[in-house]
């Protein structure tokens, strides 16, 4: 159901769509509205009729609104999580962990709320005091993807709303049901009407109204390149503010002293975790020439290991991917890959739960590039696929195809040595980078944003994440 004015409401035309529980197609986890540019109307005008309220309103009351919220969402953790693996497909465990880390990124912005305010600075001229006042822009699009439906969504709503702004909320279409649970714990802490609005659909013509709707002053997008970049020109058009999370071609370079037993640990958690289907997962490991074959065997244990299947199994390491194109785009491009010369060193779980073959599920992949040009230099998978080069230096090898390859999201080194550490944080161009870490790992109290074509110039996260919700106005008063 779409939550409009503080109501649940259905599709203005009746439009509906099926989704299904990606580990087991049979199962249908619900039918959902499949809302259109009147619906999309509907909810903006809802936001801009409740911004006079909204903006006005105690910030102590907006902040105590969200810490509430991250109460609730504590206090349904297991019901939550539920809904989350049975429609996007991921473990149990990490559905209930990105719960908790919802709720604390609610609690995190709560107390935030009263930092969050303007300066006081001198005057040149005699007699004036001189300040500057922070207002929310107004009515904000947020635009989130599938595969962290409540972290990232919290990371968007949690600081327009303690700013004073209202919102326009679009989910991606694949997990209706947790975006839901996530209105219904703000409506329990006592979110008034018409502040946040859901709007819920498949469609291209939903999002499209509503970037192009004049009274929406901000867009938050996160997903896929081509649509953020698509998004920003259409906003542009209109001179609005865009913040903007795309994707990532990720570089984890393991150099020559590091342990390879632990790198092979760092570099699967970075490349198969999540199923790949993460915007920070590496999709290029770097090794030294030299251990490239140690690196593969080390990797190929850690496969023997792993389990796939549904991920309401506990004992589950690796669910499906979110639906069947995104098991056919991952399958092609492994297939043209091969096909430009790169070698499978190995794929697939050791263990396989049952009924694995009902789902989209794709076996985490092993493979290793070739020299050449090869299309898993560049492209992103969004699936359990390791590459690995070899190079005659790993380090500069690796901050060669970070640098060059048009993106700068994630980049991570592994190494004992402080000066290949110091070496490797000058120069890799990203936003997020890591030593000794996977190149996975948001913490919402730091700034988060890509460089490049991965992002735009507002980050997310951090107590600096306010200021793309937000306008500074400057205040001279003579006494």
């Amino acid at each position: 159901m779409n939550f409009i004015s503080g109501e649940w409401c259905d599709a203005a035309d009746g439009a509906t769509y099926e989704r299904a529980n990606p580990a087991r197609l049979a199962d249908v986890t619900g039918v959902y509205p499949d809302s259109g540019p009147v619906d999309a109307e509907r909810a903006v005008k809802a936001a801009w009729n409740e911004f006079g309220n909204r903006r006005s309103s105690p910030v102590a009351a907006r902040a105590a609104i969200l810490a509430r919220t991250a109460v609730e969402l504590r206090d349904n953790t297991d019901l939550i999580a539920a809904r989350l693996t049975r429609e996007e497909g991921k473990p149990i465990a990490l559905a209930r962990a990105e719960t908790l880390r919802a709720a604390d990124v609610f609690e995190y912005f709560a107390g935030a709320a009263l930092r969050t305010g303007g300066q006081t600075l001198p005057s040149t001229r005699t007699g004036v005091d001189l300040a500057t006042h922070v207002e929310p822009v107004g009515p904000v699009l947020l635009i989130t993807p599938f595969n962290f439906p409540l972290f990232v969504s919290a990371l968007k709503i949690a600081p327009a709303l303690v700013v004073g702004n209202t919102v326009v909320w679009k989910p991606s279409p694949h997990v209706p049901a947790t975006s839901i649970a996530l209105v219904e714990a703000l409506r329990e802490a006592g979110l008034p009407d018409g502040v946040l609005n859901l709007v819920i659909g498949s469609s291209a013509d939903v999002g499209q109204a509503l970037v192009d709707d004049r009274r929406i002053q901000g867009i938050s997008f996160t997903g896929s390149t081509a649509v953020g970049l698509d998004i920003g020109i259409r906003a542009a058009r209109r001179h609005v503010r865009v913040q903007q999370e795309m994707g990532g071609k990720n570089v984890l370079i393991v150099a020559p002293d590091f342990d390879l037993k632990t790198a092979a640990r760092i570099a699967a958690d970075s490349a198969f975790g999540e199923s790949g289907q993460k915007c920070t997962a590496a999709g290029i490991v770097v090794v030294d020439l030299e251990r490239r074959d140690e690196f593969l065997h080390e990797v190929k244990q850690i496969l023997a290991e792993l389990r796939m299947g549904d991920g309401a199994d506990p004992t589950v390491d690796l669910g499906p991917l979110v639906d069947r194109l995104a098991l056919e785009r991952a399958g092609r491009l492994l297939d043209t890959a091969v096909e430009e010369g790169a070698v499978v060193q190995a794929s697939g779980c050791g263990q396989m739960g049952p009924k694995v073959t009902d789902g989209h599920y794709f076996q985490p992949t092993l493979i290793s590039l070739p020299d050449t040009a090869n299309s898993l230099r560049t492209a992103e998978a969004f699936a359990p696929i390791m590459p690995v080069i070899a190079a005659t230096n790993a380090l500069e090898e690796g901050i060669s195809i970070i640098n060059a390859g048009g993106m700068g999201l994630s980049a991570s080194l592994l190494t004992g040595r402080l000066d290949l550490t110091q070496s490797f944080v000058r120069r890799a161009r990203a936003g997020l980078v890591s030593v000794n870490l996977p190149t996975t790992g948001v913490e919402y109290q730091a700034p988060f944003g890509g460089w490049n074509l991965s992002g735009g110039p507002f980050p997310e996260a951090g107590i600096g994440a306010v200021d793309f919700y937000t306008r500074t106005k400057t205040v001279a008063i003579s006494g």
